[in-house]
């Protein structure tokens, strides 16, 4: 029988942490070790890297350590795939591999082939998260025809970077299912940058031949190592706020946290999964801090929201002109502290400018949007009728809004949310869901400034009803109501210190509430003065005398 072919792509040119094919790894080169696993089973192994005289020292590399290579074009690895790949039928399966993944080893591979061949798949790949699989215990299987046709019909830079792109267009994709039930998909075991690798070193055990450890020895130590995850699963539905770490924030503002604990923090909330980063131009640095991890190979990892500037410095009357250079000047800002060259998503922080000065700003954003400057725009929004104003507008891509558990406010507008949702696409992320922190506090002093003076009626009935509902206080309860809202995609969350976060993101490992339990507590949650639901009618925090 012949033995299957794998190609595991190298290059020692990688943007965010070069000449990683090449860094020591407990005694060996990542792409050596790459290699070595992936053919401790008899598979038929050829690293393909570039014959770019940065590659040199890698080539040389593998020659001394016995492993097969071939050498082509460096922008264009498809076309070194066709190399390795040689004149073996098009039937034949080739196998495709990293070498920033070194998990994959010899009997993951049979197994995804075996899968394969069952199948009579033309394309079956591990790194859906339905696998269960790490994320970087990448393995890909397809046929060597469907390589051919791929690089003769190749238009792009990305087909011919990523090589299988062509094919999952083409031919049905298959997913490797067989260890599904491992639940690993929220772990990451890929060498993008600098942590990955100081991750994934740390947590391997010492004196092993990694050639052949078995890859689910080595993801259950990642598993229980302190760059792990706490949680047992990702938390997608929770968007991590970043006002408090560029500002202070809330009813009861703790102080920043300092720069070394924000990083810290902003590399957690990440390795736990959150789905987004929210910031604004109006978070002091924010926006910086993010561009600054982002920099050091974090980036791509979750998404980023921020926002258009609050425009204070502009009147009613100010001209189109300046408003549009305002505006411009903000997203360029964005671009600038964040690092990158296409924002991801920008709001317009206040609705009222969605019409304002003709609808100069917001046009701004469109503008951007259509020049491919950024991916998505939206809106933030503080009241149903503002909701309203802005679902009128189709291309509103993204909304944000307050809500929680007392407010009864959006009732109404869930059924108009659901009808665009079922015909567009329309994220919807809900923030406040703690009332900027006053339903995780007894203090009568805050409630009466957000104009509540019977403060235990409030907060007796939500205590009541974590007991009743099988929470462990009223901030559980809080999330997980938010997180059962059907018409919602995340709840946005600011932490103003790295025990915060940690505790908070363990509530969101845990079952968000049935929608007959949403709908249940709705029913019977006591009536807010307005005012109290709105944080800029709060009275002022009282000015501290101080002493002569």
């Amino acid at each position: 029988m012949t033995a299957p072919l794998a190609i595991l792509q190298a290059r020692t040119s990688s943007r965010r942490l070069p000449g990683k094919a090449l860094l020591d790894f407990h005694g060996l080169p990542l792409a050596v070790i790459a290699a070595k696993r992936a053919g401790n089973k008899g598979a038929r192994v050829i690293v393909a890297t570039s014959e770019d005289a940065s590659d040199d020292a890698l080539a040389e590399t593998l020659k001394r350590h016995g492993v097969n290579m071939i050498r082509g074009p460096l922008d264009n690895v498809l076309e070194r795939f066709l190399i390795a790949v040689g004149d073996i039928p098009d039937a034949a399966p080739v196998i495709r591999l990293t070498a920033d993944n070194i998990l994959p080893d010899g009997a993951l591979i049979a197994e995804v082939l075996a899968d394969f061949e069952a199948q009579e798949l033309d394309y079956i790949t591990t790194t859906d998260p339905a696998s269960g699989l790490p994320y970087g215990c990448a393995v890909e299987i397809t046929r060597a025809g469907h390589l051919r046709e791929a690089a003769a019909q190749a238009q792009t830079e990305y087909d011919r970077e990523h090589v299988t792109p062509f094919i999952c267009r083409n031919y049905d994709v298959g997913v490797f299912t067989r260890h599904a039930d491992v639940k690993f998909s929220h772990l990451r075991t890929t060498i993008d940058c600098l942590d990955d690798f100081n991750a994934l070193h740390g947590a391997t055990p010492p004196d092993q031949d990694l050639t052949y450890l078995p890859w689910q020895e080595w993801v259950s130590h990642l598993r229980i190592s302190s760059a792990a995850p706490l949680g047992a699963c990702a938390v997608r539905d929770m968007v991590l706020g970043t006002a408090q770490l560029g500002m202070a924030y809330g009813i009861a503002p703790r102080g920043r946290p300092s720069e070394v604990e924000s990083l810290a923090m902003l590399r957690r909330a990440i390795t736990e999964g959150v789905s987004h980063l929210d910031t604004a131009r109006a978070y002091g640095n924010s926006e910086a801090l993010i561009g600054r991890l982002m920099s050091q190979g974090w980036a791509g990892r979750t998404g980023i929201v921020t926002k258009l500037s609050p425009l204070d410095e502009l009147t009613p009357q100010s001209a189109r002109a300046e408003v549009e250079a305002r505006a411009e000047v903000s997203l360029l800002q964005s671009q600038l502290a964040l690092g990158v060259g296409k924002l991801d998503t920008v709001l317009l922080h206040r609705a009222a400018h969605l019409n304002a000065w003709d609808g100069a700003a917001f046009d701004v954003l469109r503008q951007w949007r259509d020049d491919g400057r950024v991916r998505r725009i939206g809106i933030s929004v503080q009241s149903p009728r503002e909701l309203d104003m802005a679902l009128s507008h189709d291309e509103i891509d993204h909304v944000q809004l307050p809500c929680n558990i007392l407010d009864h406010r959006w009732d109404a507008a869930a059924e108009r949310l659901r009808a665009i949702r079922r015909v567009r696409e329309l994220t919807v992320h809900v923030r406040s869901a703690l009332l900027q922190g006053l339903l995780t506090t007894n203090d009568p002093s805050l409630w009466r400034r957000a104009h509540s003076e019977d403060a235990r009626l409030i907060t007796d009935w939500l205590a009541r009803q974590a007991v009743d509902f099988r929470r462990e206080g009223a901030v559980d309860l809080c999330l997980a109501w938010a997180r059962g809202l059907d018409w919602a995609d995340g709840v946005l969350v600011g932490c103003d210190s790295l025990v915060q976060l940690q505790e908070t993101t363990r509530f969101f490992t845990k079952p968000a509430l049935s929608q007959s339990e949403v709908a249940a507590l709705a029913a019977q949650r006591p009536e807010l003065d307005p005012r109290s639901l709105d944080p800029a009618r709060w009275r002022p925090e009282p000015v501290s005398e101080k002493p002569e």
